[in-house]
Protein backbone atom coordinates (compact mmCIF):
# COMPACT_ATOMS: atom_id res chain seq x y z
CA UNK A 1 0.00 0.00 0.00
CA UNK A 2 2.83 2.39 0.84
CA UNK A 3 4.38 1.63 -2.54
CA UNK A 4 1.18 2.75 -4.29
CA UNK A 5 1.06 5.96 -2.28
CA UNK A 6 4.69 6.73 -3.15
CA UNK A 7 4.06 5.91 -6.81
CA UNK A 8 0.99 8.17 -6.78
CA UNK A 9 3.03 11.04 -5.35
CA UNK A 10 5.90 10.53 -7.81
CA UNK A 11 3.56 10.50 -10.82
CA UNK A 12 1.83 13.63 -9.56
CA UNK A 13 5.17 15.29 -8.91
CA UNK A 14 6.17 14.71 -12.54
CA UNK A 15 3.14 16.62 -13.80
CA UNK A 16 3.45 19.52 -11.34
CA UNK A 17 4.77 21.83 -14.03
CA UNK A 18 1.49 21.62 -15.91
CA UNK A 19 -0.68 22.24 -12.86
CA UNK A 20 -2.50 25.53 -12.66
CA UNK A 21 -3.25 27.59 -9.61
CA UNK A 22 -6.97 26.96 -10.16
CA UNK A 23 -6.32 23.22 -9.90
CA UNK A 24 -4.34 23.72 -6.70
CA UNK A 25 -7.19 25.80 -5.27
CA UNK A 26 -9.73 23.13 -6.22
CA UNK A 27 -7.66 20.41 -4.55
CA UNK A 28 -7.14 22.58 -1.47
CA UNK A 29 -10.88 23.08 -1.05
CA UNK A 30 -11.48 19.32 -1.19
CA UNK A 31 -8.44 18.13 0.78
CA UNK A 32 -9.85 18.35 4.28
CA UNK A 33 -12.67 15.93 3.41
CA UNK A 34 -10.75 13.53 1.19
CA UNK A 35 -7.45 11.86 2.10
CA UNK A 36 -6.65 10.92 -1.53
CA UNK A 37 -7.13 14.52 -2.64
CA UNK A 38 -4.94 15.68 0.25
CA UNK A 39 -2.23 13.22 -0.85
CA UNK A 40 -2.50 14.47 -4.43
CA UNK A 41 -2.25 18.11 -3.33
CA UNK A 42 0.77 17.40 -1.15
CA UNK A 43 2.40 15.34 -3.88
CA UNK A 44 2.02 18.16 -6.38
CA UNK A 45 3.33 20.78 -3.97
CA UNK A 46 6.15 18.72 -2.50
CA UNK A 47 8.51 19.77 -5.24
CA UNK A 48 7.59 23.44 -5.56
CA UNK A 49 10.29 26.03 -5.51
CA UNK A 50 10.42 27.73 -2.16
CA UNK A 51 10.48 31.16 -3.81
CA UNK A 52 6.80 30.96 -4.77
CA UNK A 53 5.06 32.14 -1.62
CA UNK A 54 1.54 31.23 -2.82
CA UNK A 55 2.42 27.64 -3.64
CA UNK A 56 4.50 27.42 -0.47
CA UNK A 57 1.50 28.57 1.56
CA UNK A 58 -0.73 25.98 -0.11
CA UNK A 59 1.98 23.40 0.67
CA UNK A 60 1.85 24.38 4.34
CA UNK A 61 -1.94 24.20 4.34
CA UNK A 62 -1.82 20.77 2.69
CA UNK A 63 0.56 19.50 5.37
CA UNK A 64 -1.64 20.96 8.07
CA UNK A 65 -4.71 19.30 6.56
CA UNK A 66 -2.98 15.91 6.87
CA UNK A 67 -3.88 16.12 10.57
CA UNK A 68 -7.49 15.43 9.55
CA UNK A 69 -6.47 12.11 8.02
CA UNK A 70 -4.25 10.59 10.70
CA UNK A 71 -5.20 8.93 13.97
CA UNK A 72 -2.14 9.41 16.18
CA UNK A 73 -2.46 12.65 18.23
CA UNK A 74 1.30 13.26 18.12
CA UNK A 75 1.29 12.96 14.33
CA UNK A 76 -1.69 15.30 14.16
CA UNK A 77 0.14 17.90 16.24
CA UNK A 78 3.34 17.47 14.24
CA UNK A 79 1.53 18.01 10.93
CA UNK A 80 -0.27 21.02 12.36
CA UNK A 81 2.94 22.65 13.63
CA UNK A 82 4.91 21.99 10.45
CA UNK A 83 2.13 23.36 8.24
CA UNK A 84 1.66 26.41 10.46
CA UNK A 85 5.37 27.24 10.28
CA UNK A 86 5.35 27.02 6.48
CA UNK A 87 2.23 29.20 6.20
CA UNK A 88 3.64 31.82 8.56
CA UNK A 89 7.01 31.88 6.74
CA UNK A 90 5.24 32.34 3.41
CA UNK A 91 3.28 35.28 4.83
CA UNK A 92 6.45 36.78 6.32
CA UNK A 93 8.05 36.66 2.88
CA UNK A 94 5.03 38.37 1.28
CA UNK A 95 2.91 40.13 3.93
CA UNK A 96 0.76 41.84 1.28
CA UNK A 97 -0.12 38.62 -0.52
CA UNK A 98 -3.90 38.49 -0.45
CA UNK A 99 -4.07 34.80 -1.37
CA UNK A 100 -1.72 33.95 1.48
CA UNK A 101 -3.96 35.79 3.91
CA UNK A 102 -6.98 34.00 2.43
CA UNK A 103 -5.35 30.60 2.94
CA UNK A 104 -4.48 31.41 6.54
CA UNK A 105 -7.99 32.74 7.17
CA UNK A 106 -9.59 29.55 5.86
CA UNK A 107 -7.31 27.47 8.05
CA UNK A 108 -7.79 29.55 11.19
CA UNK A 109 -11.58 29.63 10.89
CA UNK A 110 -11.81 25.85 10.43
CA UNK A 111 -9.56 24.44 13.12
CA UNK A 112 -10.36 23.97 16.80
CA UNK A 113 -9.71 27.09 18.87
CA UNK A 114 -7.79 25.13 21.51
CA UNK A 115 -4.92 24.90 19.00
CA UNK A 116 -4.33 28.60 19.55
CA UNK A 117 -4.09 29.49 15.86
CA UNK A 118 -6.82 32.05 15.50
CA UNK A 119 -5.24 35.38 16.37
CA UNK A 120 -5.12 36.72 12.79
CA UNK A 121 -8.73 36.01 11.76
CA UNK A 122 -9.89 39.61 12.20
CA UNK A 123 -6.79 41.15 10.58
CA UNK A 124 -6.86 38.76 7.62
CA UNK A 125 -10.59 39.25 7.07
CA UNK A 126 -10.22 43.05 7.11
CA UNK A 127 -7.16 42.90 4.85
CA UNK A 128 -8.98 40.73 2.31
CA UNK A 129 -12.12 42.88 2.30
CA UNK A 130 -10.00 46.01 1.84
CA UNK A 131 -7.96 44.52 -1.03
CA UNK A 132 -10.75 42.60 -2.84
CA UNK A 133 -11.58 45.41 -5.29
CA UNK A 134 -8.05 45.32 -6.72
CA UNK A 135 -7.77 41.54 -7.16
CA UNK A 136 -7.17 40.81 -10.84
CA UNK A 137 -7.77 37.05 -10.64
CA UNK A 138 -11.56 36.48 -10.94
CA UNK A 139 -11.29 32.87 -9.73
CA UNK A 140 -9.55 33.94 -6.52
CA UNK A 141 -11.86 36.91 -6.03
CA UNK A 142 -14.96 34.73 -6.32
CA UNK A 143 -13.56 32.11 -3.96
CA UNK A 144 -12.75 34.75 -1.37
CA UNK A 145 -16.14 36.42 -1.68
CA UNK A 146 -17.96 33.09 -1.47
CA UNK A 147 -15.94 32.01 1.55
CA UNK A 148 -16.41 35.27 3.42
CA UNK A 149 -20.12 35.28 2.63
CA UNK A 150 -20.63 31.80 4.03
CA UNK A 151 -18.11 31.77 6.90
CA UNK A 152 -20.16 33.61 9.55
CA UNK A 153 -17.18 35.81 10.46
CA UNK A 154 -18.35 38.96 8.68
CA UNK A 155 -20.56 41.70 10.00
CA UNK A 156 -23.69 42.74 8.13
CA UNK A 157 -21.86 45.80 6.76
CA UNK A 158 -18.93 43.67 5.60
CA UNK A 159 -21.32 41.26 3.88
CA UNK A 160 -22.98 44.19 2.08
CA UNK A 161 -19.56 45.41 0.97
CA UNK A 162 -18.64 41.94 -0.32
CA UNK A 163 -21.93 41.59 -2.19
CA UNK A 164 -21.56 45.03 -3.79
CA UNK A 165 -18.08 44.15 -4.90
CA UNK A 166 -19.13 40.74 -6.20
CA UNK A 167 -21.93 42.16 -8.34
CA UNK A 168 -19.52 44.48 -10.20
Amino acid sequence: MKFLAVLFIVVNFMVTDSITLVEIRNLYEQASNNKAVNLKLNGMLGGVKRDNSVLECYRGAGIMIEANHVFNPLTKLSRFRKGKAIIENAILSDPNGIELRYIRLTIQTNIPRFLGYHEEIKNDKEFIIKKMPIVKDPDLANRMADYLSSSKICTVDELKQIQQWKTK
